[in-house]
């Protein structure tokens, strides 16, 4: 996105959930995790539930950089109108991620079989290691004001639930976050689980299994797997502590 600044497009004036998928908060600054290139958003993608398709956010950008001004800045117009066309799509794969289910894309084994680290505890984490339980992975970063929404809902479930056998993981989609801010962040919020700064290939892997809005934290997704590793629950948009403790219990062993 060569040549984009915030101030081409008045971000202020859209909803928070559209804006989150372009800038950090209210910065303006854009999110990396989201600028839709070659080295951070690989295809294939998987369509979603609805049919909408999830590389169109590609095309969208790639529109953006594209004609007489692709050398210089782009018109505010031409990136407002395009940030309005990702919203939208943005829109329709909400509606479809929402709710259980296990369908996925052909996507690959490496955000199971990579080994990561706690970055509280320093512990190395693997998701593969962990059948046998309930687990929640969230992708979360930590500028996102709606994940630690979603992850005030998680505390509450988890001390309702109160098992061992449940394990959530806050998973920091954004490249540019370090390991000692992710741990500062959760010690500064009252958070007692395990959060992990993905690695690149964890990103692309979540992207390439589950569809690139894994890869926004605004959209607060969320996928649960069952002991038995299957995925049981593909959501996107807050979880109430209520719904998330009653998955829980439904999958406990």
């Amino acid at each position: 996105m060569d040549g984009l600044a915030p101030h081409d497009v008045d971000h202020a004036k859209l909803p928070e959930r559209h804006r989150g998928l372009l800038f950090r908060g209210t910065t303006g600054e854009r999110n990396p995790a989201l600028v839709a290139d070659e080295e951070t958003v690989p295809p294939p993608l998987r369509p979603c539930r609805n049919g909408a398709h999830p590389e169109l956010h590609s095309q969208v950008y790639a529109s953006a950089r594209s004609g007489p001004n692709a050398a210089g800045t782009v018109t505010g117009m031409r990136f407002a109108a395009a940030v309005l066309s990702v919203a939208v799509l943005g829109s329709a794969c909400s509606s479809a991620g929402s709710g259980g289910g296990s369908s996925t894309g052909p996507g690959d084994e490496l955000w199971r079989t990579t080994a990561m680290q706690d970055a509280v505890t320093g512990e190395e984490v693997r998701i593969a290691d962990l059948e046998g339980k309930v687990v929640a992975i969230e992708a979360m970063a930590i500028w996102c004001t709606t994940c630690r929404t979603q992850q005030l809902e998680a505390q509450a479930a988890l001390e309702q639930v109160g098992s061992p056998d449940v394990v959530y993981i806050s998973l920091d989609v954004d490249p540019n976050e370090r390991p000692a801010d992710l741990a500062e962040y959760a010690r500064r919020e009252g958070f007692e689980w395990r959060f992990v700064v993905a690695p690149q290939e964890v990103s692309r892997s979540l992207a390439r299994t589950f569809g690139d809005q894994i890869l926004s934290p605004p959209a607060t997704p969320l996928v649960v797997l069952a002991p038995d590793g299957r995925v049981v629950e593909q959501h996107i948009g807050i979880k109430s502590a209520g719904d998330l403790a009653a998955l829980f219990e439904e999958h406990l062993p």
